[in-house]
């Protein structure tokens, strides 16, 4: 079984019309510019890092303002009993031509690859679903890409009633249909059904080629980019004023911020009283690199306010949630060779995709995936409600007589204020030029970064990097 991946776009033109190289950045800009020109940068995620990276080699000055206490946003790694636990991002996908696998091999990182197959499905008597099962399972899948082809401005969800009435199943093969739709689309895609628009189905946003995860972390990636950057950590930005011949970047302490007015998980997105600030810095451009939710959420005032255009190219798409539960056992009591294992349920929505780590190297440790309401309701339970809801699969799947963990932690994407969720995707109804309405710099002056501004990566680790790369390489294009 091949988890679904979206889009396919090649990167090479794209770098050769920037002008510029991979990191270390070994390319000068040829642009002629004032040694003392100030650049602001807005989040130390993998956008901002890359365009503050840039920038920084080309002889700007460039501040980064970050409101976390550390870089990387959800690219983060957590040390759990000598397991490195990626909570977000995890994998490069397709290695080819892809500029984080790049940078990875140029930097001596190590990476090994991961596959799909093989991977085990068990009904909820424990009975595995068969290859023969699957390949009919694989024709339903390839029928339902067809109807969102031409359903393209509907949801995924109106794809599956149109399909349902037809289809004929046995009521273990219904569940095993309705489980890949889980695993191979609404858990990639962090959202549910009803929330994703069908066109969805008809993108790709990996390169060709083998995904890879880091033994050592992810956050190796993000650490190579940080380096030598100058970071003001604690510096939650409140509003951008951009306009005199300066721009005047307000700041706060986010200690001193009531969690309430920077998390749209507490007081649902409503607008919220302009915050005081207690800092301002000033610089000659900006940009933009916080992730899309906080843009939606309106954390950050802009003076004048944004076009009416961008406002609803922002709010157009959607912010989907994915959570692990990251679980080490005195002993694998899987089948060390399968990368994924997924139980299925009567209701789909429930489902959970587990992850082994074992085929890579590292035993003992399996890893739940969530997406949606499922991933967003285990944020306010507390470890052991979620272990008994992750336990319950792996008893059904390996029996009632697995062990205890020795260790657990969970993800909480949803209700972390610089996050407010995992990443954007397109909501029904929408259209992937939202994008570059997103991407579109106001003036000269205010420019953005990250995951939500990539039309042909949207949503992705590559896709993020190469924004910040974009967004740095028009600065020092511009007049």
């Amino acid at each position: 079984m091949k988890t679904h991946s979206r889009r396919d776009f090649l990167i090479q033109a794209a770098l050769v019309s920037m002008g510029v190289m991979l990191f270390p950045y070994c390319k000068k800009s040829s642009k002629e510019k004032d040694s003392d020109e100030e650049i602001i940068v807005v989040g130390a995620r993998i956008a901002g890092l890359a365009a503050a990276g840039m920038l920084t080699f080309n002889g700007y000055k460039v501040t980064v303002l970050e409101a976390d206490n550390r870089y990387g946003g959800r690219i983060k790694t957590v040390d759990i009993d000598g397991y490195k636990a990626d909570f977000g991002a995890s994998w490069i996908h397709g290695i080819h031509g892809n500029p984080l696998y790049d940078l990875a091999n140029k930097n001596g990182l190590i990476t090994k690859p991961t596959y799909y197959d093989p991977s085990y499905i068990f009904d909820t008597d424990g009975e595995e679903v068969t290859d023969e099962e699957w390949k009919t399972i694989e024709k339903l899948l390839g029928q339902l890409t067809d109807l969102a082809y031409t359903n393209p401005d509907t949801s995924l969800q109106h794809l599956l009633d149109l399909m349902e009435p037809g289809m004929n199943l046995s009521d273990k093969l219904y569940r095993a249909f309705f489980g890949a739709v889980r695993s191979e689309i609404e858990i990639p895609y962090a959202v549910d059904a009803p929330d994703l628009a069908a066109k969805a189905l008809t993108t790709n946003d990996s390169f060709p080629g083998r995904d890879v995860i880091f033994p050592n972390g992810m956050q190796e990636l993000t650490g190579i980019l940080a380096k030598g950057l100058n970071i003001r950590y604690n510096t939650f930005v409140t509003k951008i004023s951009y306009t005199g011949d300066k721009i005047s970047v307000f700041t706060k302490n986010p200690q001193d911020i009531d969690p309430k007015r920077s998390c749209i998980a507490c007081h649902g997105g409503t607008d919220a009283s302009l915050l005081e600030h207690d800092g301002v810095f000033t610089s000659d451009r900006v940009i933009m690199a916080l992730p899309l939710a906080m843009l939606k959420n309106n954390n950050v005032i802009f003076e004048p306010p944004l076009p009416s255009g961008k406002q609803d190219a922002i709010n157009s798409l959607g912010i989907g949630t994915m959570n692990k539960v990251f679980l080490k056992f005195g002993e694998n009591f899987w089948s060390e060779d399968g990368y994924f294992f997924e139980y299925l349920k009567d209701d789909h929505s429930k489902i959970i995709e587990f992850f082994s780590p074992a085929p890579t190297g590292t035993k003992n440790v399996i890893v739940a995936v969530l997406a949606g309401q499922h991933a967003r309701s285990i944020e306010k339970m507390g470890d052991d409600q979620v272990l008994n809801i992750v336990k319950n699969d792996l008893k059904g799947m390996f029996g009632s007589g697995i062990s205890t963990p020795v260790a657990m932690k969970k993800t909480s994407w949803h209700t972390n204020p610089y996050s407010l969720g995992s990443y954007p995707h397109l909501k029904p109804g929408t259209d992937l030029s939202a994008c570059d309405v997103i991407a579109a710099p106001l003036g000269n002056k205010v420019f953005f970064a990250g995951d939500a501004t990539s039309r042909k990566y949207m949503a992705t680790a590559h896709g993020a990097y190469l924004s910040g790369i974009a967004a740095a390489d028009s600065i020092m294009k511009s007049v």
